[in-house]
């Protein structure tokens, strides 16, 4: 009786041990895939991508995608919520909107030589980039196409969740 009980308990010592080498697979191919579809991005024709801020993010617990404006080394551009944007060859520029006060909403307008600029900060700057920014674009594919006000995460979406999707890969911080 002992011996079979004995035996029981190996037997059931390997089918952990199977378990939790399963699971530990599993976990593995599971993150591998996040960290691939994370690293998509899609590529402004100024040089900035449109892209996930990160694998994971501790303030969001819902763990909705936090879409976000990426400068080329794979830092965000503005790490908050830009609501709408829009952009040329040369500059973007949009809304970043502060939850549950719209009022608030922080205009900006970036372009490469002039970096990040804020209409709070240097409002008469602002107008002059954004109006010297040149007809507006959307990115379809490959293509350019005019456009006016696009979000950042239905354009993400739409680009890569197209059948011939080949867009660039964005460095992925592992936290915001």
């Amino acid at each position: 009786m002992a011996a079979l009980s004995r035996i029981f308990r190996n037997v059931f010592k390997v089918l952990a041990l199977l378990l939790v080498i399963v699971l530990m697979v599993w976990s593995g191919l599971a993150l591998n895939h996040r960290v691939n579809e994370y690293k998509k991005c899609v590529a402004l024709p100024n040089g900035l991508l449109i892209g996930q801020a990160a694998l994971f993010d501790p303030k969001n617990y819902l763990w909705q995608p936090n879409i976000v404006l990426k400068l080329p080394n794979g830092a965000a551009l503005i790490p908050g919520y830009v609501g709408w944007f829009d952009f040329s060859k040369t500059t973007v520029y949009g809304h970043i909107e502060i939850k549950n006060n719209p009022e608030r909403d922080i205009a900006f307008v970036y372009r490469a030589d002039t970096g990040l600029i804020f209409h709070t900060d240097e409002p008469e700057r602002y107008e002059m980039l954004k109006n010297e920014a040149g007809p507006l674009l959307w990115v379809s594919g490959k293509e350019l196409r005019q456009s006016h006000g696009r979000g950042l995460t239905g354009t993400y979406y739409k680009e890569i969740e197209r059948p011939t999707y080949d867009g660039p890969s964005c460095d992925l911080h592992l936290f915001p």
